[in-house]
């Protein structure tokens, strides 16, 4: 269950430079993983992306592809999905700290939406909330979501 935003989250990050990826949030010892699903109208094409050295950014091609990553506490990830796809550091920073609020940037190559999902935990009768970051490109999507 993720925990609800509170000021405290920033002390995580306290002392460091503006775009430092630094996990704010649940920590798990799971790795993060990356789904890839490419897609047009004649073609959907969906498989598990082993390495982070598979993310590579699809160049001209007549599908879309969508990189569905899971697993937010995984910054070598995050680090590895900016490289490969010349994403800002502030952004990378923001997906990393999972308490951030709703918003939407707009940059030269990307659009950046960042959203609260609320579940209902039948159980328990209470709501949850989670971060899902979406990152739109010419021919890409990528979300990330932490693990649940």
């Amino acid at each position: 269950m993720t925990q609800p935003l509170s000021l405290s989250s920033s002390s995580e990050k306290f002392g460091l430079a503006p775009g430092s990826v630094i996990h704010v949030g649940e920590r798990l010892e799971t790795a993060g993983k990356i789904k890839l699903i490419e897609f047009s109208k004649d073609i959907l094409i969906e498989q598990e992306i082993k390495t982070v050295s598979e993310l590579i950014p699809p160049k001209d091609k007549p599908t879309v592809s969508w990189f569905s990553i899971t697993g937010l506490h995984d910054v070598e990830l995050i680090e590895q999905l900016g490289k490969e796809f010349t994403i800002h550091q502030l952004v990378l920073e923001d997906i990393a700290n999972t308490h951030q609020r709703p918003k939407v940037e707009e940059f030269d190559n990307i659009i950046f939406i960042v959203l609260r999902v609320i579940r209902f935990d039948a159980e328990s009768l209470t709501f949850d909330n989670e971060q899902f970051s979406l990152i739109l490109g010419s021919n890409f999507i990528v979300t990330t979501r932490p693990i649940k």
